[in-house]
């Protein structure tokens, strides 16, 4: 039995936009007038993998995942928005925005749990 040659993977990317949304609590205005909010800042935000399946079928397409970030800076909640249409591609930014991890959002001060929307694009390279 001949060994099959390797053909090249077909180069992929699986990249998000950074257009997020934020729904933080309810600003109020601090003595002074002045408010105290501070959003959520991006400390560990590895890109998803494209699936090896996807990859191999030819799928792309962009996903919106909508999550929260608790007061610890870890992500849950992680639900898909917006389909791309595939299983598999949603399935990867769901898991990818698992691994993220923010410093979180403050309000007068405190740390506060808030809901961010971003969108993933996976796109093969022609």
């Amino acid at each position: 039995e001949r060994a099959r040659p390797k053909l090249p993977r077909p180069e992929a990317t699986a990249k998000f936009e950074r257009r997020e949304s934020s729904k933080p609590p309810h600003p109020k205005a601090a003595a002074g007038g002045e408010r105290e909010e501070v959003a959520a800042v991006e400390v560990h935000t590895p890109e998803p993998v494209y699936p090896d399946k996807a990859r191999k079928r030819g799928q792309e397409g962009s996903v919106a995942v909508e999550f929260t970030i608790g007061e610890d800076g870890a992500c849950s909640g992680a639900r898909v928005a917006e389909s791309s249409g595939w299983r598999l591609l949603d399935e990867a930014a769901v898991e990818a925005v698992g691994k993220w991890r923010f410093q979180p959002a403050r309000s007068r001060g405190r740390a506060v749990a808030a809901t961010h929307r971003v969108r993933f694009t996976f796109r093969l390279a022609k």
